[in-house]
């Protein structure tokens, strides 16, 4: 199968991540799109970052049985912090029978010199890049890479984890902002509020 593989700490799983994968799940070459939990993002602070079981938990809630998008947690098992590098090659030694492709928004698109071993990921699998605001894929250097593939007509939908995760501290509604299971798990488990 191609398996499309959606990285973030998913701190918490919402509607705008879900909206990207089912497209790329449905209206691409794309059979399934995993979201790939990270454990620890090397590019971000995991002050914030509640434990990655519970973010897989809300993550599965919030596909819902949707049979177009999986979770994995495969850089559970991999050292701290999560390269992508690192989980490829792991995914690909696990799973021969697949072809696997990088979603990135634009945004990540520019910072793609910044990732390990980039040359060596580029030349093994596609990128496949949705559109992010205040960026613009067309405009970057990689661009034009044979297997950097841009879907300018992919969803652009800004919803902030930090934003969600801002609204429950304070006790506000965030509703809509994440599925329906989801947020009835975040609610009851107060993960996100713990001390």
């Amino acid at each position: 199968m191609n398996i499309g593989l959606f990285f973030g700490s998913f701190n918490p799983t919402h509607v705008g991540h879900l909206i990207v994968a089912n497209f790329f799940a449905t209206q691409t070459h794309l059979h399934q799109v995993w979201l790939v939990v990270s454990p620890q993002n090397p590019f971000k602070s995991n002050a914030d970052l509640i434990d990655e079981h519970q973010r897989l938990t809300i993550a599965r809630l919030s596909i819902n049985h949707n049979a177009a998008i999986s979770t994995c947690d495969i850089e559970f098992d991999l050292p701290k912090p999560s390269y992508t590098f690192d989980t490829m090659m792991r995914l690909k030694d696990t799973f021969p029978q697949h072809t696997f492709s990088i979603l990135i928004g634009s945004d990540n698109l520019e910072r793609l010199t910044e990732w390990k071993n980039i040359d060596s990921l580029l030349n093994q699998f596609a990128f496949l890049v949705y559109p992010r605001l205040h960026t613009r894929a067309a405009d970057s250097v990689w661009a034009t890479h044979p297997n950097v593939r841009i879907y300018p007509d992919a969803p652009t939908i800004e919803v902030s984890a930090t934003a969600i995760r801002r609204l429950i501290k304070q006790k506000k509604s965030f509703r809509y902002w994440v599925a329906d299971l989801a947020h009835d798990h975040i609610q009851d488990s107060q993960c996100f509020t713990r001390d």
